[in-house]
């Protein structure tokens, strides 16, 4: 059985398929193919996506006779395809002619000359070590559980996935551990759990305080269960959402990146926001 990450790869596989490589190279001869016009074509995928004459004209949001002040039909503004995906496109390119040349049909792959657009290092913006003081305590002001969610972030570098789907049995409380073996994704309003993003399991061990404060929100949670007549497991996550407060739900990463707005605080702490939100976004 293919895997969730499995299926979402064939899936961005056929969509730049039908999208761009078949109304784009579905009428050329494989043998017509070169270089320079793959490169042409990568090209202009950087500059425009939809790939335009350079012609005014609007972009109709609706099939048919509408009106188009009602649907917000608006001009056509060129938008650059990302050169992740213009990579992606390059490689499904490159599989299919490597193919050709194994198959006899083509003598070389003029995809493997091609230049594409190179990868864009990262540029991480964390906060200062006053920042992050600043950012804990305003946190712990707003509400302790998401007080203790940024304090976990913040001393173990958890993934923004990774602690949204984290599980009371991968958490070692006497022996000060919490064991990551999976992710989540939130896509088109719906979740999955999936592989971390490197694809492996990992240990983490945590310092005497944040064991304390993992303990106390613990325990807080399993007061709140009991007021209701149920009792907190192991299965149950750690952290929940602010909306859907129950720890069978687990942490939405949309609310992760909106910490102010999800736990409805007045507008002094917003200027933490985007700071916040550096903390979850890798």
């Amino acid at each position: 059985m293919p895997t969730a990450r499995a299926k979402r790869g064939d899936e961005r596989i056929r969509g730049n398929i039908e999208r761009i490589i078949r109304p784009t190279l579905g009428s050329i001869a494989i043998s017509k193919l070169s270089t320079r016009y793959l490169e042409t074509l990568y090209a202009e995928l950087r500059r425009c996506r939809i790939r335009c004459d350079r012609k005014p004209f609007v972009e109709h949001k609706a099939k048919g006779e509408h009106d188009c002040a009602k649907v917000r039909c608006a001009p056509h503004v060129c938008k650059p395809m990302a050169a992740s995906t213009v990579r992606q496109i390059h490689s499904i390119i490159s599989g299919a002619l490597s193919a050709a040349v194994r198959w006899d049909w083509l003598e070389s792959n003029p995809a493997r000359g091609a230049q594409r657009s190179k990868q864009k290092p990262p540029e991480p913006d964390p906060p200062s070590p006053a920042d992050a003081a600043r950012l804990v305590d305003e946190a712990f002001e707003m509400d302790e559980d998401w007080g203790t969610l940024v304090w976990l972030v913040m001393t173990t570098g958890l993934r923004r996935g990774e602690v949204c789907i984290l599980r009371w049995s991968r958490v070692d409380l006497d022996a000060g551990e919490i064991d990551i073996r999976t992710s989540y994704r939130l896509r088109r309003g719906v979740g999955t759990e999936r592989d971390t993003k490197t694809h492996q399991m990992r240990r983490i061990a945590l310092d005497t305080e944040t064991v304390g404060l993992l303990r106390e929100h613990k325990q807080r949670w399993r007061s709140r269960m009991a007021d209701l007549g149920l009792q907190l497991t192991d299965e149950m996550y750690v952290f929940t959402g602010p909306r859907q407060a129950v720890p069978t739900v687990p942490y939405s990463p949309a609310w992760s990146v909106q910490p102010v707005q999800a736990h409805g605080r007045t507008s002094r702490h917003r200027h933490a926001h985007p700071r916040l939100a550096a903390l979850f976004g890798h």
